[in-house]
């Protein structure tokens, strides 16, 4: 499965069990005490028990589930990606009512009278079930998005790696990496400023969040103006997606050369080196945790990457990437043999990529 479609399918799961385990640990919680006598004489009807109220909030639950699911999977990245805050709060708002009135009307107006059968609620016991129930979804709702929120913000899998405790204890793993760096930064912040550097910088790594996951890519870390991507090896992985994204991205920030010549009087340009090998993965930290990679692989990627300058041109590629990749009629690359490392003693030989 692609990596967009697994963490579109996780921020589904994610929210769908969040409903489904809050509805019915609420109604546990509220009706386990209670007598069923006194349950029926609330509701002024014998069928009501306590296992058909159970019956109602889990279905409310696979309700809320599955359309908030397919909010927060599919229909919020499409629609508000590059919203305002006031266009997103607004999105989210109507999508909330939206979904509260259909699973209301569908399961409590419907599947609730299947249950217990025909019901004639009294109005202030219809108010006080509408308001008690929409209370709860909007504090539902807001853990949930707050949950992928944090998801985000950590990174889905560094989310799910934390989650599970996957590397309390040290792991080896083979992966691949793209150390990718603005060209000619100082002299970039120098005549524009700070601050309007900062911003350029921004725009262009939201131009590379919006393509990882097309390329099955996760971010290590963003350090300055560089930002080091990652790749876990896989059988039957296509290392040319590797190559095919950073072109991906070239090639949408020349769309915008436009933008950035109006706004900050030059256009970013990236130079960027893929380096394959075996690193140790570990949880660190204690008030700040973070899961690290250590090994000698990101140190030769960022020594590879420090020569694209020296033979002029934008990507340059290990001996051992290139050895595991398959031939492509997209792209030509050029053997450089005999190249002297900083901090290695052994000469390296390194490839040069053009389309």
């Amino acid at each position: 499965m692609k990596l967009k479609n697994q963490y579109r399918l996780t921020d589904f799961l994610i929210t769908f069990i969040i409903w489904i385990c809050s509805l019915t640990l609420l109604a546990f919680f509220k009706f386990q005490d209670i007598d069923e006598v006194y349950i029926a004489k609330i509701y002024e009807y014998k069928g009501v028990t306590k296992n058909n109220i159970f019956l109602v909030c889990l279905a409310l639950g696979v309700s809320f589930g599955v359309l908030f699911g397919v909010l927060n999977s599919f229909v919020y990245p499409k629609l508000i990606k590059q919203a305002s805050f006031l266009k997103s709060f607004l999105f989210r708002v109507f999508g909330f009512l939206f979904v509260f009135i259909v699973s209301y009307v569908i399961v409590v107006l419907g599947y609730s009278n299947y249950v217990f059968g025909e019901l004639n609620f009294s109005g202030d016991i219809v108010n006080s079930s509408v308001k008690s129930l929409f209370i709860s979804a909007v504090i539902i709702n807001s853990f949930s998005d707050f949950m992928l929120l944090v998801r985000k913000n950590i990174g889905p899998s560094y989310f799910n790696y934390l989650i599970v405790g996957r590397y309390i204890r040290p792991k080896e793993e083979e992966r691949i990496f793209m150390f990718l760096d603005l060209k000619s930064s100082t002299t970039i912040a120098e005549k524009i400023g700070h601050v309007k550097y900062s911003l350029m910088l921004q725009e262009c790594f939201k131009v590379l969040s919006s393509i990882l996951l097309d390329y099955d890519a996760e971010i290590y870390q963003f350090v300055g103006d560089e930002a080091v991507i990652t790749w876990r090896c896989r059988d039957n992985f296509n290392n040319e997606k590797c190559i095919m994204l950073f072109y991906h991205f070239i090639n949408s920030l020349k769309e915008k050369e436009n933008h950035f010549e109006l706004n900050y009087g030059c256009v970013p340009k990236f130079k960027a080196s893929l380096h394959t090998g075996k690193v140790t993965m570990a949880m660190v930290g204690d008030i700040k945790t973070e899961i690290v990679f250590h090994g000698d692989v990101l140190n030769t990627a960022a020594r590879i990457q420090s020569l694209c300058n020296v033979y002029n041109c934008s990507l340059l590629l290990s001996s051992s990437f290139h050895a595991e990749l398959s031939s492509s009629d997209k792209f030509i690359t050029e053997k450089i043999q005999n190249i002297n490392l900083p901090g290695k003693s052994m000469k390296q030989t390194i490839y040069k990529v053009a389309l």
